[in-house]
């Protein structure tokens, strides 16, 4: 059985080290994750955000030529998340495949969509969701636009979704 001199000891050894390893790990984290610092910098102040011109993959084009224009407005510290507006003029039918979860908020116009077998239509003031690694199919007769946030679920989310279906 230790002596409790002999405890002592190695306590005055071990937390100092362990201190020493926990203010290290917090000051690579701090540097490496600006956003955990940065953040009072965005604060109350107004920024002015350009949309930006997009266009529909020609693979995933199934008629029409639409003009699309988005424009993020907010991103997570971990750029995990994202925030922003996406516009589409149509006539337009296209596929979409989500890459991470997405919320949507319709503010104008109307879109008819399908999605997991469902057949269903948005005008503004509705919103839904999507599920990463899943397709939509997109009709936009003349515009739409949503405000949108993509967020990426997680490696046990996503595991999770997958022995659910």
């Amino acid at each position: 059985m230790a002596s409790t001199k002999s405890l002592r000891l190695i306590a005055l050894c071990f937390f100092p080290v362990i201190g020493t390893l926990i203010a290290v790990s917090a000051a690579e984290l701090v540097k490496t994750k600006s956003g955990y610092t940065d953040f009072l910098e965005k604060l109350g102040k107004r920024e002015e955000v350009a949309f930006k011109e997009g266009t529909i993959s020609p693979p995933s084009l199934i008629s029409g030529s639409p003009t699309c224009r988005s424009k993020v407005f907010d991103r997570s510290h971990d750029k995990s998340s994202e925030t922003g507006i996406w516009e589409c003029h149509g006539p337009a039918k296209f596929n979409y495949y989500y890459g991470q979860d997405e919320s949507i908020y319709i503010i104008a116009g109307a879109v008819e969509i399908e999605y997991l077998g469902k057949k269903f239509s948005l005008a503004a003031g509705d919103s839904t969701h999507f599920a990463a690694d899943t397709t939509a199919t997109w009709t936009i007769r003349e515009h739409v636009r949503k405000v949108f946030r993509l967020y990426e679920p997680g490696r046990i989310v996503r595991y999770m979704r997958r022995l659910a279906s």
